[in-house]
């Protein structure tokens, strides 16, 4: 049987979990920032008095910190793009049929074709 003193007792628990999670993840180092978001927030760490005329310079190194990641990242993601080829008009090409994909038999071909292009659209649409 399911009682309202039981799901009192379960969602107080739920409490103190969520507020052990929230704190834990609030005073953890974050790596994009370089800093503990606490110390972003409130100028000092946890249970400890800081000057905060430091405050200002670790806000600063946490932006110029913040910056480098997002530079970093992003170079990560374009050395992983992969190039686009570019069709002329006249080239043969294949063309790729995903229906094929679910119920694809031993010997049957994914692709279809070749192809002659037509014409050429922007961003990379063919005829």
């Amino acid at each position: 049987m399911y009682s309202r003193k039981d799901s009192r007792v379960k969602q107080e628990g739920l409490g103190n979990e969520r507020d052990d999670a929230l704190w834990a993840y609030r005073t953890a180092f974050k790596t994009p920032i370089g800093t503990f978001p606490y110390r972003l927030v409130y100028g000092k760490s946890e249970n400890r008095l800081i000057q905060l005329n430091k405050l200002d310079e670790w806000q600063a190194n946490a932006n110029e910190n913040s910056c480098l990641y997002k530079e970093a990242t992003k170079c990560h993601h374009n050395a992983r793009l992969k190039q686009r080829r570019q069709f002329e008009v006249g080239d043969l090409v294949l063309l790729y049929n995903s229906s094929l994909k679910l119920f694809l038999g031993k010997l049957k071909s994914q692709w279809s074709g070749p192809f002659i292009v037509q014409t050429v659209f922007p961003y990379g649409t063919v005829e």
